[in-house]
């Protein structure tokens, strides 16, 4: 039997998931909820989208209401209205004042991140309705949180698959089996984008002002290089990007290759500043200033993806381009992914990336070759 029972869902018409800010996890959430919004086309689907890391930094705003994910939601005529006013503890408190005037007969959360507070705010939002989300069990002495816990009519548990195995979409698949009897088949678990037409031109364009002209029979192929994120030890270091690019050029058959190296916008500077000087040939700095779609758009267009991990290794399998994974030693290394071909575990000391051997990148891809 469901969490949710079905005679409530028949009654309700409406349905509020709290759900985190993330791309990783967006990416494969989103078929559930579609699911969801087939099989009970009476219930509108809201969703209140939080960041872990909002903040009274007034000057992080900005980069926190562009997130990634609310570019996807166009592509989501499924989901009704969306809160995403909470990068700010002020702006949080506001969306979840207007949600709670909607009077919601049914709140899930699926915070994983100190979920003690979500069942609080789940109450806040819909004192009298149905209240269901994710519980760890608190110390026996930790009477706040286990009174948090007592405000929810059913509980999800923290890691439902417990396997070495276990990966993202078991953990939904289980969290939707649990609160909705909702079985979704595996092909509709993997994650699916769709890039808007104007987008798709715009990738192309953007590899013809390269230089880049994938319909001449004469083009070598284009790696797509993601080295880095806002924190330095998560990072592939410049230059052992430049060290891969000269090792594999050193091969007949890949030198003339093309390199496209994505560079967050607040790097850019940076990177500009080194590739001006150590660039070699057919090698081009890329940035997705605008949406995430610009980002897409050109990825679907690369024969290979190199990144470290994150949600780029994501995206870049639900585009279908194969993809080696740079990982480091505390990385979550179990991906829902059939396009990933290699996942390289760095042997440095600290987990830095910079210990992976490049040596060891240039086989992983030229075993892809074919």
């Amino acid at each position: 039997m469901p969490l949710i029972p079905t005679n409530i869902l028949a009654q309700a018409d409406k349905i509020l998931f709290i759900v985190p800010v993330q791309l990783s996890h967006f990416l494969y959430l989103q078929n559930y909820l579609r699911a969801f919004a087939l099989a009970h086309p009476h219930i509108k689907i809201d969703l209140l989208l939080d960041h872990h890391d909002k903040t009274r930094l007034f000057w992080r705003w900005k980069h926190l209401k562009k997130h990634v994910v609310f570019d996807l939601l166009i592509n989501c005529p499924f989901i009704h209205y969306v809160y995403k006013d909470t990068h700010s503890p002020g702006a949080f408190k506001r969306s979840l004042h207007q949600a709670r005037l909607q009077h919601y007969p049914i709140v899930v959360s699926l915070m994983m991140q100190r979920p003690h507070v979500y069942a609080r705010h789940a109450h806040t939002i819909s004192p009298a309705g149905v209240k269901v989300g994710i519980r760890v069990d608190p110390h026996w002495t930790n009477i706040v949180r286990r009174w948090y816990y007592k405000k929810q009519h059913a509980s999800l548990p923290y890691c439902p698959v417990k396997t070495p195995k276990a990966i993202v979409t078991d953990t939904y698949t289980t969290w939707f089996n649990d609160l909705f009897d909702l079985p979704l088949s595996p092909a509709d678990e993997m994650a699916q984008v769709t890039i808007p037409n104007k987008w798709v031109v715009y990738g192309k364009l953007h590899l013809l002002k390269l230089g880049i002209d994938k319909r001449s029979k004469k083009f070598s192929k284009v790696l797509f290089i993601n080295p880095g994120t806002t924190s330095h030890k998560n990072s592939w270091p410049f230059e052992r990007v430049i060290e891969f690019i000269c090792a594999i050029k050193k091969y007949d058959a890949w030198g003339d290759v093309s390199f496209i190296i994505n560079v967050l916008p607040v790097h850019m500077h940076q990177a500009q500043k080194f590739f001006s000087f150590h660039a070699p040939t057919n090698t081009y700095l890329f940035c997705a200033s605008h949406n995430i779609f610009q980002l897409m758009s050109v990825m679907a267009l690369v024969d290979i993806v190199i990144s470290i991990d994150g949600a780029l290794v994501h995206l870049a399998n639900a585009l279908a381009r194969p993809i080696v994974v740079l990982a480091g030693l505390h990385d979550d290394q179990n991906y829902p992914i059939k396009h990933v071909r290699n996942v390289i575990t760095t042997l440095g000391g600290r987990g830095s990336l910079a210990g992976i051997s490049t040596a060891d990148i240039v086989q992983a891809v030229q075993g892809m070759s074919g």
